[in-house]
């Protein structure tokens, strides 16, 4: 009896410790409608001073023939964070890039330096 008593005690401790440690995706705070409005309604940077931001930390000298493009906004799921991506051109050819925060500047990923050699 004592035998079965522990045998089940020890089950039971294996599966809770087993269900705790499962990562679920589902399990991932997902943003409500109204709560994406309200982050989206925060001091996002216009396109021209985000651009104008990105230009500086990614080395896109100030041309007038350099253009830029700012996408809509997107969210990153797993880090949680809204980004936009900028690309710098060049008489038709991409010369620098980045995905963005849009309410800072900070450069978070898929980061292309302008390279001043060319």
């Amino acid at each position: 009896m004592k035998k079965l008593l522990v045998i089940s005690l020890c089950l039971l401790l294996l599966f809770s410790f087993v269900g705790c440690n499962r990562n679920n995706s589902s399990d991932s705070p997902k943003p409500r409608e109204s709560e994406t409005e309200q982050v989206l309604e925060k001091k996002e940077l216009s396109d021209e001073k985000l651009a104008e931001s990105v230009a500086k930390k990614l080395g896109v000298p100030d041309k007038d023939s350099i253009e830029y493009d700012v996408s809509e906004i997107y969210y990153w799921e797993s880090a949680e964070r809204y980004f936009k991506n900028i690309t710098f051109t060049e008489n038709g050819e991409t010369v620098a890039g980045a995905s963005v925060d849009p309410y800072t500047g900070e450069l978070l990923r898929n980061i292309w330096l302008y390279d001043s050699s060319k």
